[in-house]
């Protein structure tokens, strides 16, 4: 077993003693196609670890966000407070069948006049 604790995306093999021990069954070392499609992969004492490659796929910015998210993005406001921005057209929103979808651009908007407004009080 591994001294620093389970690894991620590790598989058990059976063999749980002895000294180095490499799945690949031979002396040299391994290379990434022996395992098929697999980018790199080793087994040392009965761990397997997979290594594998992939692009970051690109963060999508929501353009809407249901109530709770709302309620999060300006720092945990209360329920009623929310709709109140809600009902007095600061926050724009719309129903789509029977969920509450908020601009994220209102809730933006909303901040920074917010953020304007403090600091022309403390001018």
């Amino acid at each position: 077993m591994n001294p620093q604790g389970a690894v991620l995306g590790a598989h058990h093999h059976g063999a749980s003693s002895g000294g180095k021990r490499c799945s690949n069954r031979s002396n040299g070392p391994m290379t990434p196609g022996q395992y098929g499609n697999s980018p790199a992969r080793a087994s040392w004492e009965g761990l397997v670890v997979e290594v594998t490659m992939s692009s970051p796929k690109p963060a999508i910015k929501p353009l809407v966000v249901r109530p709770t998210v709302a309620q999060a993005m300006l720092a945990g406001c209360s329920k009623s407070t929310l709709w109140a921005l809600i009902n007095a057209g600061k926050l724009k929103s719309f129903l789509q069948g029977q969920a509450r979808w908020i601009s994220v651009e209102s809730i933006e908007q909303y901040v920074k006049e917010r953020l304007d407004a403090q600091s022309q009080s403390s001018k």
